[in-house]
């Protein structure tokens, strides 16, 4: 009994140690895509980007997604109100980077919210997701990292970030494909089941 009772203590002071985390910790994001082959080789990606983040304004104001060793990274589009362009750098050889911003007008010291007219409906704010982030590339992936950076709540002059891997979303035809195949197995199951109990 003494046991469970100082497991259970030890729990407790876990859970609070976990609740007094720094704000950079309670931010993150999560991304899939759809991949399109548009020509021989030649690939559209159509991201979706989540702000899974638990600290309330800590919006998405810049993303970017690294793709190892494409030859070719172009058709940069992002949603309505966010701009892209590529980026190499020196500390990541072989990766190009596809980086998204906020266009809303954000002074040099100040990374306040944007005015309505600039952010609008298009600020990625905890809780919500926004598609419309394209590239196109001679390269297949089925995931590829990325790195958003959030505004931080507390600190107006400071950007919180947050990483992960963005994982392709199944076509529809694979998704059709999979139950076609799951129906027959799950009958065949449920017969089996049914003939065991009799």
């Amino acid at each position: 009994m003494r046991i469970i009772l100082r497991a259970l203590g030890l729990v407790g002071l876990l859970v609070l140690a976990a609740s007094n985390t720094p704000a950079s910790a309670q931010v993150s994001a999560m991304a899939t895509f759809t991949r399109t082959e548009v020509a021989p080789g030649h690939f559209d990606y159509h991201v979706t980007l989540f702000n899974t983040s638990s600290l309330a304004g800590a919006d998405i104001v810049f993303t970017h997604f690294g793709l190892k060793n494409p030859a070719s990274l172009s058709n940069l589009s992002g949603p309505s109100g966010w701009s892209g362009s590529t980026a190499i750098y020196l500390t990541e050889p072989g990766t190009t980077f596809a980086e998204y911003w906020l266009e809303a007008p954000l002074a040099d010291a100040d990374l306040a919210p944007p005015p309505p007219s600039a952010g609008g409906s298009t600020s990625l704010s905890p809780g919500t997701r926004l598609s419309g982030f394209q590239f196109r590339t001679d390269r297949v992936f089925d995931a590829f990292v990325f790195e958003t950076y959030h505004r931080d709540p507390s600190n107006p002059s400071n950007l919180l970030t947050a990483n992960g891997q963005a994982h392709l979303n199944p076509e529809p035809a694979t998704l059709l494909l999979l139950l076609a195949g799951g129906v027959p197995l799950a009958a065949l199951l449920r017969r089996r089941a049914v003939r065991l109990r009799s």
